[in-house]
């Protein structure tokens, strides 16, 4: 039946195509053009639009299974209600990756002895003094100071005010060898008119000299008495002495020290016997006896509690103040305290 259909509908094409053509060339024949057009469609199956004056398009009329087909295809596009649509599958959960729980034991690490009390911190000894150095003193790194009550130890106080000012001796001393050194003097072994040397300059001696100073004690006037009156405890003879110079040398101060001071341990570990404000005096192992070295307490100490020494060496130091007392380069002979003179085992000259 469905190629009976497809030989008509031809057929019907034909008589259609011919039909035009007729009704172009001979407008008069065939007799109405309406006519003729509603008889090739009845034929044909197809429904003739139109288009233009002269012009005439057939739209195929679509099969029914055409049809059908392009329904269901459209409607299968279509999104289903949620209640049909496919279940999705559930999600799973990523398994965790198994990890050893061994682990290595671990170093202990080594610690160093603390102080009994938490240190300050506090700025550095000489924040107050510009300087291009990386540090006043060697072992001084950090901010964090630490003093003898660090260590549980007891600070020593003097019983005497010789400037009467109103501050112990023990403190006088300690504060004039830091005042000295906030100069930052040049390292200068010269003779000078009148001994005392020009602000900026001076000797390991010098620190000591103005230190006791600062407490009332005027070491060239002491020294020089004591030379003039027992040359021969100095290992000079009547007339040698000089006032400018016999103060600056540590071979005469030693000896004036030993009968004027109070003489202390040589013991560098013992700590606390190290007071701010002592006296330290130093041989040279390579050099003999003398040169020598001399030193002043301060009130700063190492970590491990040993006490740094204010001192002035050489103008290739790295600080005014170092970790210095068990250097290898010096041999501690003699530790003095020095404050009220009179009261020692001899008098005064």
């Amino acid at each position: 039946m469905k190629q009976a259909m497809k030989k008509s509908m031809r057929r019907g094409a034909v008589i259609l195509g011919v039909t035009a053509l007729l009704g172009l060339f001979c407008s008069g024949c065939g007799g109405n053009r309406q006519a003729e057009q509603s008889g090739a469609a009845s034929l044909s199956g197809e429904t003739l639009i139109e288009i233009g004056p002269g012009e005439i398009a057939a739209a195929q009329t679509k099969d029914p299974a055409d049809t059908q087909a392009s329904q269901t295809e459209s409607s299968s596009t279509e999104t289903l209600p949620e209640s049909t649509q496919m279940p999705t599958e559930p999600e799973t959960e990523a398994v965790p990756e198994e990890t050893s729980t061994e682990t290595e034991p671990e170093t202990p690490e080594e610690t160093t002895p603390e102080p009994t009390q938490a240190p300050e911190t506090k700025p550095g000894l000489w924040a107050e003094v510009p300087t291009d150095s990386a540090d006043w003193a060697t072992r001084a790194t950090s901010d964090v100071i630490y003093y003898l009550e660090d260590f549980g130890f007891t600070t020593y106080v003097s019983p005497y005010d010789e400037d009467g000012d109103g501050i112990e001796d023990q403190a006088d001393i300690l504060q004039g060898a830091k005042d000295y050194v906030a100069t930052r003097p040049v390292y200068d072994t010269g003779y000078f008119a009148g001994g005392w040397p020009p602000e900026g300059k001076g000797v390991c001696s010098d620190v000591a000299a103005y230190a006791l100073l600062a407490a009332g004690y005027n070491l060239q006037d002491l020294v020089d008495a004591d030379v003039k009156a027992h040359p021969e405890d100095y290992n000079m003879t009547a007339g040698d002495a000089d006032r400018n110079i016999d103060y600056r040398r540590t071979r005469n101060l030693l000896p004036f020290f030993e009968k004027y001071g109070e003489s202390l341990t040589l013991n560098p570990y013992d700590y606390e016997a190290w007071q701010p404000g002592d006296i330290v005096i130093f041989s040279s192992p390579e050099h003999g006896m003398w040169p020598g070295h001399i030193a002043v307490v301060s009130d700063r100490r190492a970590s491990d509690g040993l006490p740094y020494l204010i001192h002035h060496t050489n103008n290739d130091r790295f600080s005014y103040e170092e970790d210095y007392l068990t250097t290898p380069q010096r041999i501690i002979v003699g530790h003095f305290r020095v404050s009220a003179f009179e009261k020692g085992a001899q008098e005064m000259p």
